[in-house]
């Protein structure tokens, strides 16, 4: 498998990717607003898997290598900004890029080394 895949479903939490890492796939996801357990949840999992499974079918048997939860904090806008502490010192603000981190990142990075190199 070596395409990714994104995609929303008609329910928030029907958030579903498939993004493939040499010889194994990362599966997900969820939407799940102010939940911060850390531990796993299996009906969550069984989900997940079932959704990309209906995506990708040459999923369905794969071994499940672990199973892993991602806190992901969202803001209404990102904040990427850069504030003066005085001194010659600043503090480079990048977060709240919630699940969409991994999109956002790139065109983020390139905007904190500007201003770190600028």
């Amino acid at each position: 498998i070596s395409d990714f895949f994104v995609g929303a479903g008609e329910a928030p939490d029907d958030l579903s990717y498939v993004f493939p890492h040499r010889d194994t796939v990362v599966l997900g996801g969820t939407h799940q607003p102010d939940d911060w357990n850390l531990q796993p949840d299996q009906a969550t999992a069984e989900r997940i898997v079932g959704r990309c499974v209906a995506i990708e079918p040459r999923l369905a048997g794969a071994q499940i290598i672990a199973h892993r939860v991602g806190l992901r904090p969202v803001r209404p806008s990102v904040r990427l900004e850069t504030e003066d502490l005085g001194g010659g010192r600043r503090l480079l603000h990048n977060y709240g890029h919630g699940g969409a981190g991994i999109t956002l990142s790139w065109g983020c990075a390139l905007d904190i080394v500007a201003a770190v190199v600028g």
